[in-house]
Formats: structure tokens, C-alpha cells, sequence
């Protein structure tokens, strides 16, 4: 055999040997990827059951969150619960290996802490009264409706010798009764008269001075513009609808005159409000405003306004209507005040702190966090 040939042959078996490493190499990658394709599956498998297990529990927790049970669980307490559940989760999902160990450990105690909790809700339950047969009737004693009390005496106490009868207690039975609320007329009537021998500087008729009512020239009293405001405004009843009721009472008041008695109330009480302000701007330390945009019923097209509320440290809920938003609406209502107001970064409110040196801004706590 030539040089060449037996050259050619140990090249021919250098390749060989190369080949033979290298599908040695690919069969050892093989088997590795089929054992982490074997071991992922069973760790999918794994994952699977504990899922399953995890929403069995949460489904047993809602039930006993939602469903017709006497025991009940805290709704704040659910996610502290399933704390350390979801921690072990999350170990498992980074490779940790002892993870399915401690999430099947939490869940034991989770059956355990619920199997106690139930015990201690059966053994806490009260027991029942004995002596208590059913709900029966309403306490009266708790109601604040004034009591009319009517005395039903036997018959034969009115016959002779029912004074001869021994009472030796008696049986008290209520029940709820309703009196339509009417309008009475008031007649003040005011006696004229004649002085014998007047003062220079007295009348010779001598009378009481007429007691001044609230709206001057008005049919109404204190009470009936009370009514008619309340049931404007606490109860939603229109005037359209309390002119047919006040009919139905024998009276007939006419949705202008209404109209009139709600508009001299409300001047009436600017007085009280106008009061409430001066105290808030005088008197309090702090303040909270904020306003908000509202439609208004116009001829052609709603227009928008603004109410202001006003929370003062005194005590004062304040409201204030204005077809403005800009700056001088906050000087208009808070001048002279001196304190700290909590309101947002409006601009609306930079007027304000120009002018009055003595307002303290403080930023809006709902924003606090973010800033801090």
C-alpha cells in the first residue's frame, strides 16, 4: 500500500471517529431534552392538581363568604389567607423544587384554620331563648309618636253597684293610628280700649301691638312656610302637588301664592346662611372647597353653573350657587379669612392666595400619597 492510501485511510477513520463523537454528543442533547420534556410534564401534571386544589378551596371560602351559612369569613381576611399560598406558587414557577412541598403544607393549614374557625363559630353561636316564643309585636316603648290613651271600662261598671267592683290589674293592647295634618285659621283678635284719663302723649285708645310675621302682608305663618319648603325640598313634592293636597284640606292656596311663601322663606334664611359664612371666615381654622359644574334650565339652551361646598372646622356645610368659575368667586366667599383651606391645584384658587397672605394652602388629600 502507497504513502497516499494509508494517508487517505487514517484521514477516512479521523472523520469516522469525529462523526461517532458528534452523534454521541446529539444522543446524550436527546436524552437530555426527552428527561426535561418527561420532568416538565410531570411538573405541568403537578401544577395541574394543585390549581385544581387551590379553586376547591377558594370555591369553599366563597361559599362560606356568600352562600346561606351561619359561619361566615371576614371578606378582608381572603387574600391574607391565600398569602402564602400564591408566594409558594410563585417559587414554584422559578424553579424551586421543595415549592409543591410548601404549598400543599399552606394548604393543609388552610384546611385546618378553617376547620377550626368552624368549630369556634358552632361553639360561640348563641343559644336559643327558652322562654322566647317568636318575634310577636313591635316594642311601642322604643316609638317617639305621642300616645292617646282610651280607658274601655266593662259594661257592668256603669250599672248600679259597679262601684262595688275590685280592680286587680289590667290588659294594655296598642296599635298605630294616623291624623290627617290640616291648616287651621288663626284669628288674632285684639281688644280696643278707651283710656279714661291718656297721657299728652298717648292715644286714647289703648291696644296690643300686632306680632310682626315672618313674610309682611302674607296669609301664611311660620309653620305652614316651613311645611311648604319642606315638602319642596326634603320630600320632592312640587307645588303643583301641594296646591290639589292643601285643596283637599278645605284651602285654596294657588301655586303663585305658594311660590311666594317659598321665595320669602329662602330670603328669610339668607340671613341664617349669610351668618355661617361670616362665622366660617372670622372663626374657623380650617376649610375644605371644592366646586363642581352643573346644567341649568335655560329658554333656548342649558347654560352651565357652578355650586360651591364649603366644609369649615366649625361645624358649617355651606353651598353657594354662581354662574362663574374663575378667580374672584373664592375672594368673593372667603374674604378675610385666615386659615388653612384644603383645596385642589385649581387656578381658580391662586387669586385667593394672592390676596389674602393669611390663607394657608394645603394640597388635596386625596393627592397626598402621590406627592409624599
Amino acid at each position: 500500500m502507497s504513502d497516499g492510501a494509508a494517508q487517505g485511510d487514517d484521514d477516512l477513520k479521523s472523520r469516522i471517529a469525529v462523526l461517532e463523537a458528534e452523534l454521541a454528543s446529539v444522543r446524550r442533547a436527546h436524552d437530555q431534552q426527552a428527561e426535561m420534556r418527561e420532568r416538565a410534564e410531570h411538573e405541568r401534571e403537578q401544577y395541574r392538581k394543585l390549581y385544581t386544589l387551590v379553586l376547591y378551596e377558594l370555591e369553599r371560602l366563597k361559599r362560606q363568604l356568600f352562600g346561606k351559612k351561619a359561619e361566615t369569613v371576614d371578606p378582608t381576611q381572603v387574600q391574607l389567607v391565600f398569602g402564602p399560598v400564591f408566594d409558594a406558587l410563585a417559587r414554584a414557577e422559578q424553579g424551586d423544587k421543595g415549592a409543591q412541598d410548601d404549598v400543599r403544607a399552606e394548604l393543609e393549614k388552610l384546611k385546618a384554620a378553617a376547620e377550626k374557625a368552624k368549630a369556634e363559630a358552632e361553639a360561640n353561636k348563641p343559644k336559643p331563648d327558652k322562654d322566647h316564643k317568636g318575634h310577636g309585636r313591635r316594642n311601642f316603648d322604643k316609638e317617639q309618636a305621642p300616645v292617646v290613651e282610651i280607658v274601655l271600662e266593662p259594661p257592668e261598671r256603669n250599672l248600679p253597684g259597679g262601684e262595688l267592683l275590685e280592680k286587680i290589674g289590667e290588659e294594655v293592647s296598642e296599635h298605630f293610628e294616623y291624623r290627617p295634618a290640616s291648616i287651621v285659621r288663626v284669628r288674632v283678635v285684639r281688644p280696643k280700649y278707651r283710656r279714661p284719663t291718656p297721657a299728652p302723649d298717648q292715644s286714647p285708645i289703648a291696644i296690643a301691638e300686632l306680632p310682626d310675621r315672618p313674610i309682611p302682608r302674607s296669609v301664611a305663618g311660620p309653620g305652614l312656610i316651613a311645611h311648604v319648603i319642606t315638602q319642596k325640598y326634603a320630600d320632592h313634592l312640587p307645588l303643583h302637588r301641594q296646591q290639589e293636597i292643601f285643596k283637599r284640606q278645605g284651602v285654596h292656596l294657588p301655586r303663585s301664592t305658594l311660590a311666594n311663601l317659598v321665595q320669602g322663606g329662602a330670603t328669610l334664611l339668607g340671613t341664617i346662611t349669610e351668618s355661617m359664612w361670616q362665622d366660617t371666615r372670622e372663626h374657623a381654622a380650617w376649610l375644605a372647597i371644592d366646586a363642581t359644574g352643573v346644567l341649568v334650565l335655560a329658554a333656548e339652551q342649558c347654560r352651565r353653573g357652578h355650586f360651591w361646598v364649603v366644609v369649615a372646622e366649625n361645624g358649617h356645610v355651606l353651598f353657594r350657587y354662581t354662574k362663574k368659575h374663575d378667580g374672584s368667586v373664592p375672594v368673593e366667599l372667603l374674604a378675610g379669612f385666615r386659615g388653612y383651606m384644603i383645596a385642589d391645584a385649581s387656578s381658580v384658587y391662586h387669586e385667593l392666595y394672592r390676596s389674602e397672605p393669611g390663607v394657608i394652602e394645603v394640597c388635596c388629600w386625596a393627592h397626598a400619597p402621590t406627592v409624599l
